[in-house]
């Protein structure tokens, strides 16, 4: 199939021309899209490891005045209409989203090897920080640093099951934080803590 234009990215950014929000979250909405359409299909080797395009992106500014939403909300509305991308709610707990994601599973075959490949990508697109974490779920916090190193093979343990396991884990998230948020917060004081790593390892 042919392109329709050279540069996604920067077609992206001439759409959302005239929109309120500012051209750098456009940008990085952008990259979240093209993130999510890859999913866990592409890689890049680096040495031992193989980097997958699982970025973690937040929106800063101030709330009402930056129009963070209103970016996250022109890339959700034009994700939603690709088949294939599994979008997951704004609110959510870490069961549900480990549900999600076993029941997202699909597979595609390697170009040249033939070699069949298991993967469960989501992605997640929130306007609101706080309710996507939820309050003091370190838990969740704590699996979601986990899971942006796109692991081969994620396992975790349930009550009535024992341990069980997501093949290919993939959760690309573009979400927003205002910029007035209290810094003393345990979802703000976490963020910190993590490396700002964007290649996905």
């Amino acid at each position: 199939m042919a392109r329709e234009i050279d540069d996604w990215l920067r077609g992206y950014l001439k759409y959302t021309e005239g929109s309120e929000p500012p051209r750098s979250y456009h940008t990085w909405v952008g990259l979240s899209l093209i993130a999510a359409a890859l999913q866990r299909r592409v890689h890049l080797s680096w040495g031992f490891e193989m980097i997958y395009p699982n970025i973690y992106v937040v929106l800063v500014g101030p709330s009402g005045k930056s129009r963070k939403g209103i970016a996250i909300g022109i890339g959700k509305d034009l994700l939603s209409e690709v088949a294939g991308i599994v979008l997951i709610a704004n609110s959510t707990n870490r069961e549900a989203l480990v549900k999600r994601m076993k029941e997202s599973s699909a597979n595609f075959s390697t170009p040249g090897s033939g070699r069949i490949e298991y993967h469960c990508s989501v992605t997640a697109m929130s306007e609101e920080l706080s309710v996507f974490l939820g309050q003091k779920d370190t838990k969740f916090l704590v699996n979601l640093t986990d899971w942006y190193d796109s692991k081969d093979k994620w396992e975790y343990e349930t009550i009535s099951r024992g341990t069980d396991f997501v093949n290919g884990v993939c959760v690309p998230r573009d979400l927003c934080r205002r910029g007035d948020e209290r810094e003393n917060s345990s979802k703000a004081a976490t963020y910190r803590c993590a490396p700002p790593r964007v290649s996905g390892r």
